[in-house]
């Protein structure tokens, strides 16, 4: 049986050998990175709000998620179930899994994004080729999806300005062009050709035997597996990376 996540999907077609070492050797670094460390804080936050419970409004997520609250309509959806988990039959051996951030009640997903793009035009018109998206929408059997999109703070911290006085600045910074909600779309016939693709990707997957690198991913981004893309092999022990696999 082959699971396939959002996340694994990504992770293949960017590079195949960044998926062998997190998805075969199960292999993870100890240490967040600190965009992913405000991401999970943020998307934490948020869940809380949909609760309609308190939340911490302290650091740079606090003021995110006060931002969210303050030009995101999320009045207007009724309940949401948030952290919806998913594991739908693809085609024989092959299961899509993963959890959406949240599902209206009539089955819409809705998703929440942090961007450190300059533009924010750009990373919407981005998601025209977002899998995330498809990969959802073909789960929840619609073709509608809320996006959610607040882009990081683009002002620093002031020499001499103390912490108060940087995240009322920072609150102010935020307006309904760095934080908004939009519907994301596909077709029957786009959902239709991307199951299609999920299922020989699936199938590639299953009968590989070598996973080759795809030096342009990393040139355009740092790797956190770059020290060990070269030389690991199954079963060695390396510093700052633990095996999930082993949990």
């Amino acid at each position: 049986m082959l699971e396939l996540s959002a996340s694994k999907i990504s992770c293949y077609k960017k590079c195949p050998r960044l998926y062998e070492l997190k998805y075969i050797h199960g292999l993870s670094p100890v240490t967040e990175s600190p965009a992913l460390s405000l991401g999970s804080e943020y998307h934490s936050k948020i869940a809380l709000i949909l609760k309609s419970q308190s939340y911490d409004h302290t650091g740079l997520s606090g003021c995110m998620a006060e931002a969210f609250e303050k030009y995101i309509p999320f009045h207007d959806w009724g309940q949401v179930e948030t952290e919806k988990y998913f594991h739908e039959r693809l085609s024989r051996g092959i299961y899509l899994t993963g959890y959406m951030d949240g599902v209206l009640k009539d089955g819409t997903p809705i998703e929440h994004k942090t961007t450190g793009v300059s533009s924010i035009d750009s990373y919407i018109n981005h998601l025209a080729y977002d899998d995330q998206i498809s990969l959802y929408l073909l789960v929840a059997g619609k073709q509608l999806a809320y996006y959610t999109i607040i882009q990081k703070p683009r002002i620093k911290q002031k020499i001499n300005e103390c912490e108060e006085d940087y995240f009322k600045r920072l609150r102010e910074w935020f307006t309904a062009e760095q934080v908004m909600c939009i519907n994301v779309t596909r077709t029957q016939s786009e959902l239709y050709k991307f199951q299609e693709e999920l299922i020989y990707l699936s199938k590639q997957i299953k009968r590989a035997r070598t996973f080759w690198r795809n030096p342009s991913a990393c040139s355009l981004m740092p790797c956190a597996y770059a020290p060990i893309c070269l030389n690991y092999t199954e079963g060695d022990q390396v510093i700052g990376y633990e095996n999930t696999q082993s949990e």
